[in-house]
């Protein structure tokens, strides 16, 4: 094969070959190359503004009309040494920030605005701990504060560390430990301080970038691990404390970092998400749709700036997008049907699933037989608890015996024994005795089914001893004087006789005598009442 030309080697991601290729370091001009044609992690669209120079530096750009780091990259190094106040420490000063911006390493960036201007300030990338360690020194200088912030950022597991804790720890209150916060965040609040790890934001954000815009916290330790090439990943707890000095927002483990990304207002991703086969295919395992979807976009891709492979985050924003035709479970992403027959854990809605597939109403075990056979969460459900799950459900009715539909099919036509007898007693508003319940539906149900169905205590309350039947509620909110009103005055005397204020207690027991022997027509012979009397006495 033919070697690579100048240009082809740009084109590709930087090393340390690639970079001393450019004219900066070479000296050497490239005709008719622009920035455009670098690779996207040469960074070079970034601002000579966000960056940290040195004030002589600075002016020659300035004057040189110079705004972002690509014209700089292109710029023979000889061409620069020629200009007034730029020497050779200038010349080293940007080959070191153009190495920190395409490579993994230190950042070595000079500030102009620090009292320290003199000198280098230098991060040490190779491991988390060590970042976050060089970052806080240059930023505090007591060594009780340095800890104490470090303590904060790298702790290794559970929750984000109190300030109660911090202070134990530490040996000092917790509002000294708010204090020393106070003091820290103040220091951060100046720009040159938060952008003593401007090599970290940047290449952050490029990462989140070229997956799409978007990342959750969880995932972004690893994300990261990978870019700097760190032995270890940071706790996600840990490094949201550190994005917080920058976004004044504090993330949760399961929330996202946005990044200003084309890709979260571009609707091509969602288009060929939706015109993937999952009919034949079932699902998709995220990570192929991802490879997929970013495939395509290298292809169509309208800015020209395609990503390298989409972010979980960006998949799951999709999926959502969906208006419910795709669901994303653990790591797969398949058809809502697929989901509702075989994972989904609500058998509300995998018995709505079951009688939407078959079309027609259905008996209650070959509902429960379907949802055995497809539904992974209820392979040994029993025939009895779908029949008595689904005469629950809003969105089931029953539309003859054992046989049930959905009600959106306007069906109807049926009840239940229990919901006949609730409708009776809601109808005459007062208890009723359990032979006029059978009189007035024994041309729907049989007497036994009846007796039955009075018998469920949660349903119905049993009053005089099976004579009379009431609902729970209505029963509970009745009082006995409303129940006097309703009878004829002389009866309605005699009970209230019975039920007012009194000493005796004979009068309790002859009620009770009186009562329990009547028979069902409420009627008691006057020559029993009298032997009744008379042997009481």
């Amino acid at each position: 094969e033919s070697p690579l030309t100048v240009l082809e080697q740009l084109a590709l991601p930087p090393d340390e070959s690639s970079i001393l290729l450019l004219p900066l370091f070479s000296s050497e001009n490239l005709e008719d190359t622009t920035v455009n044609e670098l690779h996207p992690n040469f960074r070079a669209f970034t601002k000579l503004l966000d960056l940290v120079l040195s004030v002589r530096t600075a002016n020659v750009l300035n004057v040189m009309g110079i705004e972002i780091v690509g014209e700089i990259m292109l710029t023979p190094g000889a061409a620069l040494l020629k200009r007034k106040n730029f020497g050779k420490n200038c010349l080293n000063e940007l080959k070191d920030v153009v190495r920190s911006l395409c490579l993994t390493g230190s950042a070595m960036l000079v500030s102009s605005n620090d009292e320290t201007a003199s000198d280098i300030i230098s991060i040490d990338y190779s491991s988390y701990e060590s970042m976050v360690s060089n970052f806080i020194e240059q930023v505090e200088k007591k060594k009780r504060n340095q800890d104490l912030f470090k303590e904060r950022l790298c702790f290794e597991g559970g929750k984000v560390p109190t300030l109660e804790e911090l202070g134990q720890t530490f040996g000092i209150t917790r509002e000294r430990v708010r204090q020393i916060f106070k003091k820290i965040g103040q220091k951060l609040e100046r720009k040159a301080n938060i952008e003593k790890l401007f090599h970290f934001w940047e290449r952050l954000d490029c990462c989140v970038v070229q997956g799409g815009g978007v990342v959750s916290l969880r995932a972004l330790p690893t994300l990261l691990q990978s870019e700097f090439k760190w032995p270890t990943a940071p706790y996600s707890l840990a490094l949201g404390q550190l994005l917080l000095c920058r976004q004044e927002v504090a993330l949760k483990d399961d929330e996202l970092l946005f990044v200003e990304s084309e890709c979260l207002s571009c609707s091509i991703p969602l288009q060929q998400l939706q015109v993937l086969d999952f009919a034949d295919n079932q699902a998709f395992h995220v990570q192929v749709i991802a490879a997929k979807l970013s495939r395509h976009c290298q292809s169509v891709c309208p800015w020209k700036r395609p990503v390298t492979t989409f972010h979980r985050a960006f998949i799951d924003r999709l999926v959502a997008k969906c208006d419910g035709s795709l669901i994303l479970r653990e790591d797969v992403v398949l058809s809502r049907d697929k989901w509702l027959r075989k994972y989904c854990d609500s058998l509300d809605d995998v018995a709505c699933y079951v009688l939407e597939s078959h079309g027609k109403p259905m008996h209650f075990r070959d509902i429960a037989g379907g949802i055995r056979q497809e539904n992974e969460n209820f392979v040994e459900i029993s025939d009895h608890n779908v029949h008595a799950s689904i005469m629950r459900y809003s969105k089931i009715e029953i539309v003859d015996r054992g046989m049930y539909g959905l009600k959106l099919w306007g069906l109807g036509g049926y009840r239940s024994v229990t919901t006949a007898i609730e409708d009776f007693i809601k109808e005459e508003d007062l208890p009723q005795k359990r032979q006029d319940i059978i009189n007035h539906l024994k041309g729907e149900f049989s007497e036994a089914n009846i007796t039955t169905s009075l018998t469920k205590k949660t349903r119905f309350t049993n009053i005089g001893n099976g004579l009379f039947y009431d609902l729970p509620q209505n029963w509970q909110n009745r009082t006995c004087q409303e129940l006097i009103r309703l009878l004829p005055e002389p009866v309605a005397e005699f009970a209230r006789y019975l039920v007012g204020k009194n000493n005796t207690s004979y009068k309790l027991v002859m009620a009770l005598i009186y009562i329990r022997s009547m028979d069902e027509n409420e009627t008691i012979p006057l020559y029993k009442l009298k032997e009744m009397f008379y042997r009481f006495y």
